[in-house]
């Protein structure tokens, strides 16, 4: 690479090379820069993302030379001898990272050419022309013996491609309409997908990857190893309730798909599905073990099989389909291949079956852009999910639940019997782990505790307006446990509200609540509300003294209601409560 123009740089061009690593220092759990990494959406802070933000519109400002300089040092502020940033090889990196990848492969090199096979090339081929055509295009999945130099050189294309024209992945990497709930819906908000298969017949157009046109043959073809539709059809539908029970997307069985062309009609309810399924044979992929599928990304979920031979094998209840339904349905949802390739996330550019399904990466992938599958009721403290009538000994577990940007707060309600100790726990429940932006080894990715993104804290409030606080806690750091016990002696509806921090990004959490036992605050306490002496209670003992009640013969003689009962009432009501 020609490097001059680095040394006569202008101040803006040095800027932008140093802008979007300055904020790593004090961001909480979140970024560790490098060569290579563009900024995530999905995990930055905001003061991160503004930076990068003013930096890409910046860089259009700069001469060409300069342009090109920067995006060599790979992409926005990645120069580290300029900006002493950490060294090239850590590689840091998080969901969504749309940089150039730092093994860069040029695909007009003719040794790299030279290396590929005539179907590889006239792939790599046509999606360069669609690049420059200014498509942005679709993400394949690979089976696990396909050559990684071309699955390299394809994710360079294809990440190119997003830097060129019109990014997804900043804030856009989601549905925001779909045929049930219509436009408007935004980053954290539930949806409902519908899903349907075209026809055989139906037309799937050229999409610029290389990989040709076709009729969809699906039920052909997947009739050829199942039988029959009863038998695959269901295959999918454990995929799509999977991920229901995983984030909050409601997924919708749509009979009728009208086989009108796939990858450019968007879904309609009784007409055709959100999400549509088809399968050819790829043109370019004769060789099976190379591409297996590809997805759109939203507003189109358009899911489109290779009819390859790796799907032959059924074992475990067809995993091999399954993992590969559910990791293009990932990209449906907006989510980008993930590194290092070690079988932990469904989201690895190569299929695996070391798991079934999706993996927590990829949860907090889909919780960070549709929320969990207790919202929106959860945003509503006036009608929380509610977690049970629950006295002495009762309990109630949430799991798989999430603070899912800086502004969401979760309300979970439950009503209690009976005077008890209330006990509420608040931990985090995700792990520490690397993950990073696809590149040519996929064996990189930054190290990244996601049980210290958020600094939680936790409140217990009387049940209706103005939700007068009973307890609360935030007593740790991003990373800590919250809890709450207190002594509530008057029975009645609450209502628990849990928060993050200003960090916009996910934190997964686990809530537990118990109910254990609590005595009232003395024998003198016999009447609601519990907890505190007053009038109440003079009233209830007189009460029960004028009516004969054995409760209030409280003094010898015993047997017998008088003044030595109304005397020793009237001392341990002055006692107060200990």
């Amino acid at each position: 690479m020609n490097t001059a123009p680095m040394t006569t740089t202008a101040p803006l061009a040095l800027a932008l090379l140093c802008l979007s690593g300055a904020a790593s220092a004090s961001t909480v759990g979140t970024i560790a820069w490098d060569n290579g990494e563009r900024i995530p959406e999905s995990i930055a802070s905001l003061h991160a993302l503004d930076q990068h933000d003013i930096a890409q519109v910046l860089l259009p400002s700069l001469p060409a030379d300069q342009r090109d300089a920067i995006r060599a040092k790979g992409g926005f502020g990645a120069e580290y001898a300029l900006c002493n940033r950490l060294p090239p090889q850590s590689n840091g990196g998080r969901r969504g990272v749309m940089g150039l990848p730092v093994e860069t492969l040029d695909i007009t090199n003719p040794e790299f050419r030279a290396s590929m096979t005539s179907g590889q090339l006239a792939m790599l081929d046509a999606m360069q022309q669609s690049i420059d055509d200014g498509y942005t295009l679709p993400q394949a999945c690979y089976a696990p013996d396909a050559d990684p130099h071309f699955v390299e050189a394809a994710n360079q294309l294809f990440q190119q491609s997003l830097q060129n024209n019109n990014p997804r992945f900043q804030g856009s990497d989601r549905w925001t309409s779909t045929a049930t709930d219509g436009p408007g819906i935004l980053q954290g908000d539930p949806i409902t997908l519908t899903y349907s298969y075209v026809p055989d017949g139906t037309f799937i157009p050229n999409i610029n990857i290389g990989v040709g046109s076709g009729t969809s043959s699906l039920f052909n073809w997947l009739n050829g190893i199942y039988g029959s539709p009863a038998t695959w059809q269901p295959l999918f539908d454990q995929v799509f309730d999977r991920w229901e029970e995983l984030i909050g997307v409601t997924y919708v069985y749509e009979p009728n798909d009208d086989g009108v062309n796939t990858n450019q009609n968007v879904g309609v309810l009784g007409v055709r599905g959100d999400v549509r399924i088809g399968a050819f044979n790829l043109q370019n992929d004769s060789s099976n073990g190379g591409t297996l599928a590809y997805n759109n990304f939203p507003n189109d979920g358009d899911m489109i099989f290779d009819r390859d031979s790796f799907f032959n094998n059924t074992s475990a209840n067809s995993r091999r389909l399954r993992n590969v339904i559910a990791h293009e349905h990932g990209h449906g949802l907006g989510m980008l291949h993930v590194c290092p390739q070690n079988q932990t996330k469904l989201m690895e550019p190569f299929a695996s079956t070391a798991f079934d399904g999706p993996q927590l990466d990829d949860i907090l992938g889909g919780q960070r852009r549709y929320g969990d599958n207790f919202e929106p009721q959860s945003n509503d403290p006036d009608n929380p999910p509610h977690l049970g009538d629950l006295g002495v000994n009762g309990f109630a577990i949430v799991e798989n639940v999430s603070i899912d940007d800086n502004t969401d707060f979760d309300f979970y309600g439950f009503t209690l019997t009976a005077p008890g100790e209330v006990q509420i726990t608040v931990s985090p429940a995700a792990a520490a782990y690397q993950q990073g932006p696809q590149t040519q080894f996929c064996n990189t990715g930054a190290f990244t505790d996601y049980n210290a993104i958020h600094d939680l804290s936790v409140f217990l409030l009387e049940g209706q307006a103005p939700f007068a606080p009973v307890g609360s806690a935030n007593a740790t750091p991003a990373g800590g446990t919250e809890s709450i016990i207190v002594d509530v002696f008057q029975p009645g509806d609450y209502v628990i509200q849990i928060n993050g921090d200003s960090t916009n990004s996910i934190q997964r959490y686990l809530l537990t609540l118990f109910i254990d036992s609590v005595g009232q605050c003395s024998p003198a306490d016999v009447a609601a509300p519990f907890g505190t002496l007053n009038f109440f209670d003079i009233s209830a003992f007189i009460a029960s003294f004028n009516d004969g009640s054995a409760s209030a013969d409280i003094a010898a003689p015993f047997g017998t209601l008088n003044f030595f009962d109304i005397s020793a009432y009237i001392g341990l009501f002055n006692a107060g409560c200990p």
